[in-house]
């Protein structure tokens, strides 16, 4: 029995300007994840009561915007950069939807 392969991983490090991580392979096959870049977290609320506007303890969690598989004889890297660069505007989008969501959210912890 194999053992499933790792999912090869494309990063979009930021939107602007866009930057975007390929793996050092010419052909994508398998799962391939496509992550954006990372949404920033309130953790703790440090702002007492609004005597230091803003202030806490956050985090940047890296999250998946999409995951596919691609069969044989897979896509060429140049064909993923190619596709992000044409779906930046809707991935930026999403990661803003999500950015607001949990910047709406305020403090995780109470």
């Amino acid at each position: 029995m194999t053992e499933p392969s790792q999912p090869i991983t494309v990063r979009i490090k930021s939107f602007d300007p866009i930057l975007i991580e390929l793996p050092n392979v010419q052909t994508l096959t398998g799962e391939v994840r496509i992550v954006l870049p990372p949404i920033h977290l309130q953790i703790y609320d440090l702002s007492l009561g609004g005597a230091l506007p803003g202030a806490h303890l956050g985090s940047d969690a890296e999250i998946a915007g999409l995951t596919m598989t691609l069969q044989e004889p897979g896509m060429k890297a140049s064909d993923m950069l190619a596709f992000i660069m044409a779906a930046q505007d809707d991935l930026k989008k999403m990661w803003d939807i999500w950015q607001a969501e949990f910047t709406k959210h305020g403090a995780l912890l109470k």
